[in-house]
């Protein structure tokens, strides 16, 4: 047997055991019921469940063409490796000669063993801590190995935030840009992977043009589609970048499978031996109060619209904490997943605040000049209040305070949910360190023990065990409303 291996993928060749091969290198993803009934009117509801149930199996070795992607090589040595097989291996892999840029971005002590250890490696998943500098990493890296370069993102803040980053790192040359509607093509690039994922006859040349590609918050191509456009492209050196270097399903795989294994980790408790965070401590308000409605396990999204969007007591309390964290002077970013829940919680803060330009609701249908200018003035600190969907989820940058009277930072997490991705990304929104003097010691995350029912409650216990897990919060149960001296 041989494994003959290139940059993405690596081919199997003679006789090997590929069915044991093709079972350890698949994995399932659920399927949606209700997208299966619309698209099987027909069939019996039993079996439309059975079908859902057991979801869709992604197989990542192809029996046709007997090959797998190379970042699982490493998986499929152990286990030949364990079960005795013996095999020759052809690496194929070429790698250009290096340049150096002149870059403006010098590595801090702690990261320069990721750099380091990319540039051995040539590809591989750099697992840093929120607040870690992963794009200054990257940057540093892009100097030293000085070769067209992809930076790839996932969101519009996203986008815009490291075309300027990758400007001041790189001044002296030309920052080019893919989504938003333009395509400027430059040696070094900043995409938005839903543009790349359109297979449009102009990205057939970027493929092989780029020697050099990062996948930023590479925990978010575990999704087939974004998987299979990123996949598309030949660079040699390829790097994920994440402080959440997983998924919460089996297609975690694909994370592998696209850049390789992790081959460097900076934690948050380095930072904050650094003095670059602050510490978090995590509050989790107890919520008792059954609304007066029946819901039912069955129909999530119902429970969830009643349970969580539209339940007056929750939200109140979600404006009681607001209020308070606002008079102890500390900036206030709530969370929520559904626009109408972020309205909601928008007018009843009308009543602590009745100035509607201190309460700035922001998601993705807002254009992007505004949802910039107030992300900025409330980094500022000169916005109180701060309702986002998803779009602050991870990656944007809170920090750059110039109101001399905020002196602490703090999220609510109002929307729920298990995702420990999701928490973690959330959790770090408030923890840069600010480099100014009368600043509370620690950031403040509000999140809420919904026990009135037993599917919210075990979300909850979900993203209890989650924040403990990590070992880097300190989580303090809140059994009365509001129990808690800031």
């Amino acid at each position: 047997m041989e494994l003959h291996v290139k940059h993405n993928f690596t081919e199997i060749k003679g006789v090997a055991p590929l069915s044991e091969l093709r079972s350890l290198l698949s994995f399932n993803i659920p399927t949606n019921f209700f997208m299966l009934k619309a698209k099987m009117p027909n069939k019996p509801l039993w079996l439309i469940k059975k079908i859902a149930s057991k979801g869709q199996t992604i197989n990542l070795l192809s029996l046709q063409t007997q090959k797998f992607p190379t970042g699982l090589l490493p998986k499929v040595i152990k286990w030949l490796d364990d079960n005795g097989y013996t095999y020759v291996l052809n690496d194929r892999r070429k790698y250009p000669w290096r340049n150096l840029w002149r870059c403006t971005r010098v590595a801090r002590p702690y990261q320069k063993p990721s750099v380091a250890s990319a540039l051995k490696h040539r590809h591989g998943i750099l697992n840093v801590a929120t607040r870690g500098g992963k794009t200054v990493i990257a940057q540093v890296i892009a100097g030293l190995i000085g070769l067209p370069t992809l930076f790839v993102v996932k969101s519009e803040e996203l986008f815009q935030q490291a075309i300027k980053s990758w400007q001041q790192a790189f001044p002296h040359k030309e920052i080019g840009m893919i989504g938003s509607g333009r395509f400027e093509l430059q040696e070094i690039t900043i995409a938005l992977i839903q543009t790349l994922i359109r297979e449009k006859d102009e990205f057939d040349t970027l493929y092989h043009y780029f020697k050099l590609i990062f996948f930023d918050e590479v925990h978010n191509f575990g999704g087939i589609q974004f998987f299979r456009g990123a996949m598309k492209f030949n660079a040699p050196y390829r790097f994920g970048l994440s402080g959440t270097a997983f998924r919460n399903d089996d297609a975690g795989i694909l994370l592998n499978a696209l850049c390789g294994e992790i081959i460097s980790k900076v934690t948050t408790q380095e930072l904050e031996d650094l003095d670059i965070v602050y510490k978090t401590k995590i509050l989790m308000q107890h919520v008792n109060k059954r609304p007066h409605f029946p819901m039912s396990s069955r129909d999530w999204n119902k429970l969830y619209a009643w349970g969580i969007v539209h339940n007056d007591y929750r939200n109140e309390l979600i404006m009681k904490w607001a209020e308070k964290l606002y008079k102890a002077n500390m900036t206030v970013l709530i969370i929520v997943k559904e626009i109408v829940h972020g309205k909601k919680i928008q007018n009843l803060l009308l009543n602590v605040v009745n100035n509607p330009q201190a309460i700035r609701f922001m998601n993705g249908k807002e254009d992007k000049r505004t949802r910039q200018q107030v992300l900025k003035r409330f980094c500022q600190g000169f916005i109180p209040f701060l309702i986002g969907t998803k779009i602050y989820n991870e990656g944007v940058d809170f920090v750059g305070l110039k109101n001399p009277k905020i002196k602490g930072k703090s999220v609510i997490f109002a929307s729920g949910g298990k995702s420990k991705i999701e928490n973690i990304q959330v959790s770090a929104r408030p923890t840069t360190k600010e480099k100014r003097k009368g600043m509370k010691d620690e950031a403040l995350i509000i999140d809420f023990m919904d026990n009135f029912h037993n599917k919210l409650m075990e979300h909850s216990l979900e993203r209890r065990r989650n924040y403990k897990k990590l070992g880097q919060f300190q989580v303090v149960e809140i059994k009365k409303e509001l129990d808690y001296n800031l």
